[in-house]
């Protein structure tokens, strides 16, 4: 089991658009304003990126992401969009990359050298940790048979002191593309973070794989109790927050401190939900909460050698879910 790691121009290019375009919660708001107070903002930029953000909305995550992440030139990311877009929609992706690509390259690479360190400090912090073992015990309570043995992680421009999380591109031909938003200020610290971030994403790569039958009953069982589709994706990531990056699986594979997921799980405990019209943060502090509250779940079960298809767990979950979720 390998992870390789990437610091390349089209993956930051592509990300920052995305976050300048807002299109989705998940985009990087902190990149938007960083963007925005070094280039400025016109009413002309707004149009264009209005233009972006309803095809990104129309192809949603995974599908351009293939093509630009893995990509070694934005002139080969383009040429690859070809076959996943219409050609109207080609024209627009080429007039906003041709907008912003110089811009958003200069604030690249005025982060490279530091994703540069980290990328370095990465590939010798990953040889003490035994993550072909943590990806053993991942497949295993997921029931998933046949996964990658080999993993591309791409390090994005991040404005935090550490870690920023990231984004598992499960759809890609590769089906192997991470996205973790590292380093930030603070190139030395956080590397068990940033690794255990990755092997969260990689979590998810293996969920994917897990027996198709099995996913489908569990969501249609969540279905059934009220847990809809924006519910079900809340569920999800809390099951893989209960592991990885500060969970079960972290503190067997010291990727976290005992002390540091004590202190995240009594913080997660006090988190105020806000209504869900609030929807990033609402969606932040919901499964930030139900992390916390899967952790004893999670433990249970993989201390068992048990699987999420086994021991009710679904169910059980799904009970900490609906008493967890505020009343509307």
């Amino acid at each position: 089991m390998e992870l390789v790691f990437h610091v390349q121009e089209p993956a930051n290019v592509f990300s920052i658009i995305d976050d300048l375009s807002d299109w989705d919660m998940h985009t990087v708001r902190s990149i938007k304003r960083l963007y925005e107070a070094q280039f400025g903002a016109s009413e002309e930029d707004s149009a264009f990126l209005a233009h972006y953000q309803a095809l990104r909305k129309r192809s949603g995550w995974s599908s351009l992401d293939s093509a630009f992440i893995p990509a070694r030139t934005i002139g080969e990311a383009l040429e690859k969009a070809k076959g996943l877009l219409f050609p109207i929609e080609h024209q627009i992706l080429e007039k906003v990359i041709g907008r912003f690509r110089d811009d958003a390259a200069m604030l690249y690479y005025g982060h490279r050298s530091r994703l540069e360190l980290r990328k370095a400090s990465l590939e010798r912090e990953v040889k003490s940790h035994d993550l072909p073992g943590l990806i053993e015990r991942l497949a295993k309570f997921y029931e998933t048979r046949s996964y990658p043995t080999r993993f591309h992680v791409h390090l994005l421009v991040n404005t935090c002191d550490g870690s920023g999380g990231g984004g598992a591109n499960v759809g890609t031909q590769e089906d192997t593309t991470l996205l973790p938003h590292c380093p930030g200020k603070d190139v030395a610290a956080y590397i068990d973070s940033d690794l255990a971030v990755s092997a969260h994403e990689i979590g998810h790569l293996i969920e994917s794989r897990a027996p198709m039958e099995k996913l489908d009953a569990s969501a249609a069982y969540l279905d059934s109790v009220g847990i809809g589709a924006d519910g079900r994706e809340i569920f999800r990531e809390a099951i893989m927050d209960s592991l990885l990056p500060h969970g079960v699986l972290a503190l067997d594979y010291g990727l976290s401190a005992p002390e540091d997921v004590a202190s995240r799980l009594e913080n997660a405990g006090k988190t105020i939900i806000p209504h869900r019209t609030d929807r990033r943060r609402y969606y932040s502090a919901l499964r930030e909460r139900l992390g916390a509250a899967f952790y004893p779940l999670s433990k249970e079960t993989i201390g068992k050698g048990e699987t999420l298809f086994q021991n009710s767990y679904i169910r059980r979950a799904a009970e900490i879910f609906l008493a967890t979720r505020p009343r509307e």
